[in-house]
């Protein structure tokens, strides 16, 4: 069944004036622009857009002088190919607010990239001839967080050509500190060549070296479907993987992601009616995958109904990461929640294109040392050796370990932390750093004076089991055209997943706030569960048996907080090992 049948609701809405309009004549005259980058010297693809001087209503198409015309959902749905991503220059693809006040679904306010001002974006090669005539233009180009943002205007006298070569300048190169970022949730087909083709390019044109590319489920079967599962259906070209997994299920309790897995894992088409919306029947069938991933998709901001099962789910001791950034959003309150239940979650980003802007907009950074071996990639965002971002970089170290490190100590033993934000004029420099132990801000330091570059440093002697991460919030500094329609300012922002600070065997969880956050849980599910109190079918019955199981969870974990003493099977999930389902169905 066609995608947009299904989800009729999401459709992009093109407005009236960014329909296909072809300019009376195309201009006798051409602008040659070359790609490179400066530090390499190598040409490079890019993400560009082509305006009038400072208007920003007309970005032109650069083979055929149309003005804006977009990809739509449907043609993500087919698939759209590509025979030489060298050359291959792409139709647009809708970043921003589109001049009449009208904006991408996915995004209620402003742009999906959050220092970018133009309506949209299109992916074209190192090398390529643009038909322009007199006047006054701008061609700003985007290639991911880690380059200078640079307008790059020019003018033409319209008698003859001229030659341009725009030098992109990184201001960072994250890799060669080991870190390489990927984007966990995109939708696309890769069932062709051509359709593999597409995503490579995209990957490439920004920076972006690693894109989990999903199968998307639903209780009538799936869209998006993939050429395969597994290392033999991995996809790469130097440093740049695409590989396949899955957002299934898509239920009446949130949408699930499945990383780097072996097979699609489904419940089987004659239970979907029965068992669809069981959810943990699908985490244990993911985690029977070696090296298979689980996460929580719109944990950002609590979409898609995940805010109906979040509390089950996190019980079930199956959740290795939360998209915790996603459309320029983040859910750092409920994170916080959970983290101080003791449960270790990695924090990932993805961008959800098509229904977000492009593929990178938001990314997830991991560690895996001076090269980038996939598997490891994967192994290492479950442990949490990860951070995301929309434009700073973020790093943190607890006595020189990083996130998702576990470090043993005595009580009153001390530790440093230490955390370094980054960030470049073009796309916003550090505003506020925080250092965040067990919910609550232990250091923060601003930065009046725009430096590029903020370092917070705290020592702690913890008395009790703690969890530590890093936040920055950087300053935006678009300057959206006023006179014309102006797009809001996005936040711009950064979060590392955390280091646990472990002290005589116990999880870390927070004897102060757990209580306050376990309420909340058992209320969450006392309401949930008067929906399901008449239970008859199967589904509802496996439902009410599941809010039953994960009200006595928390039920036993306050008792259990509150003791002061461990059981052996909280100790075995709060160490990161998966306990048996609670649930008999």
């Amino acid at each position: 069944m066609k995608i947009l049948g299904l989800l009729l609701f999401l459709v992009l809405s093109v407005p009236a004036d960014a329909e296909d309009t072809p300019r009376a004549t195309l201009p006798s005259t051409k602008v040659h622009v070359q790609i490179i980058d400066q530090a390499t010297g190598e040409p490079v693809s890019a993400m560009l857009a082509v305006t009038v001087g400072n208007e920003r209503r007309h970005v032109f198409h650069p083979t055929n002088g149309r003005v804006r015309s977009f990809y739509s959902m449907q043609d993500f749905a087919d698939g759209i190919e590509v025979d030489d991503a060298e050359t291959w220059i792409s139709e647009p693809m809708l970043v921003a607010g589109t001049g009449n006040g009208r904006l991408s679904p996915a995004y209620d306010v402003g742009s999906s990239i959050a220092n970018w001002t133009e309506t949209v974006q299109f992916r074209v090669p190192p090398s390529f001839v643009f038909p322009l005539g007199k006047g006054a233009w701008r061609m700003p180009v985007y290639r991911g967080p880690e380059y200078i943002y640079e307008e790059n205007p020019f003018s033409m006298d319209g008698r003859a050509d001229i030659s341009k070569t725009i030098e992109l300048k990184r201001w960072i190169n994250m890799s060669e500190e080991g870190w390489w970022s990927g984007d966990t949730h995109v939708h696309h087909p890769t069932e062709t060549r051509g359709q593999r083709n597409f995503l490579m390019a995209f990957a490439k044109a920004v920076d972006l070296h690693v894109v989990s590319v999903l199968e998307m489920g639903h209780h009538l079967g799936t869209d998006f479907p993939q050429k395969g599962f597994g290392r033999e259906h991995r996809e790469n070209d130097g440093n740049t993987w695409v590989v396949s997994g899955q957002e299934d299920p898509r239920a009446n309790f949130g949408h699930v992601v499945g990383l780097n897995i072996s097979g699609i894992a489904r419940v089987a088409n004659e239970d979907i009616g029965h068992r669809y919306d069981h959810y943990d029947l699908a985490f244990s069938a993911l985690h029977e995958q070696p090296g298979a991933l689980v996460g929580l998709a719109h944990f950002a901001f609590n979409g898609s109904l995940l805010s109906r099962g979040v509390h089950m789910h996190m019980t079930t001791g199956d959740i290795d990461f939360v998209e915790l950034l996603q459309m320029n959003k983040m859910n750092r309150e409920q994170y916080y929640d959970f983290l101080n239940l003791g449960f270790r979650i990695a924090v990932a980003a993805g961008s959800d294109v098509p229904w977000g802007g492009i593929i990178g907009e938001v990314r997830t950074y991991v560690h895996t040392g001076p090269s980038l071996d996939i598997d490891t990639w994967y192994r290492n965002l479950g442990e949490g050796r990860s951070f995301v971002t929309n434009g700073p970089m973020l790093t943190m170290t607890v006595d020189d370990e990083m996130p998702g490190s576990v470090i043993n100590l005595s009580a009153g033993e001390e530790v440093t932390i230490r955390a370094l934000a980054r960030g470049h004029a073009s796309t916003g420099v550090p505003d506020v750093l925080e250092i965040v132990a067990n919910g609550e801000v232990i250091e923060q330091v601003t930065n009046p004076g725009g430096k590029e570059t903020v370092e917070a440093n705290v020592t702690i002697a913890p008395d009790q089991s703690t969890w530590v991460a890093a936040y920055v919030k950087a300053t935006n500094p678009s300057k959206p055209h006023v006179t014309y329609h102006p797009i809001p300012v996005q936040d711009v922002m950064a979060h590392t997943s955390p280091v646990y600070l472990t002290i005589d065997g116990e999880p870390t969880w927070s004897k102060k706030h757990a209580p306050a956050v376990i309420r909340r849980q058992i209320d969450a599910l006392t309401a949930l569960r008067k929906e399901f109190a008449d239970a008859k079918s199967v589904r509802e019955k496996g439902i009410l048996e599941r809010i039953d199981n994960a009200l006595a969870f928390y039920e036993d974990l306050g008792r259990t907080i509150q003791s002061g003493k461990a059981s052996k099977g909280y100790l075995d999930l709060f160490r990161g090992n998966r306990k048996p389902a609670r649930t008999k169905n």
